[in-house]
């Protein structure tokens, strides 16, 4: 025995399911509204009471601590230093002499100068440590 269906059939079924996930989908966004609203309102009663406006409070300051030298900071600085180019103490501290060393580097290889370490200029450094350069004078 076969079975002919007619062409609009899919059709009907095809608008049937789209209205039926339609449907669907919106039950599940209401449930999830309500969900959280019933959450928060819940939260909102079960928490302590705000402190009365009379009653500032004091915001303490940290104070900021003091930067770790690094093994790497005080490797460049030797660096630097075998170089001339860098006359500031070997403390492993990032700061405007060690910047300014840096740029130096940079300005003597060609490079953009932004007194900051990347691998172009740790070419350069490498290469005028090898050769002895460049405030070598």
């Amino acid at each position: 025995m076969s079975t002919t269906y007619s062409s609009a059939e899919p059709r009907q079924s095809r608008g049937l399911f789209m209205a039926a996930g339609s449907i669907c989908l919106v039950a599940i966004v209401a449930l999830v509204a309500f969900v959280g609203f019933a959450l928060g309102a819940h939260s909102e009663s079960t928490s302590a009471p705000s402190a009365p406006a009379h009653i500032h409070t004091v915001v303490v300051p940290v104070t900021p601590t003091t930067p770790a030298p690094s093994a790497v900071v005080t490797t460049l600085q030797q660096q630097l230093a075998q170089l001339h180019l860098y006359a500031g103490p070997i403390d492993g501290l990032m700061g405007p002499e060690t910047s300014a060393g840096i740029t130096a580097i940079q300005r003597a290889a060609g490079l953009s100068q932004t007194g900051k370490m990347n691998s172009a200029t740790q070419t350069a450094l490498n290469y005028y440590l090898a050769n002895d350069l460049p405030g070598s004078g």
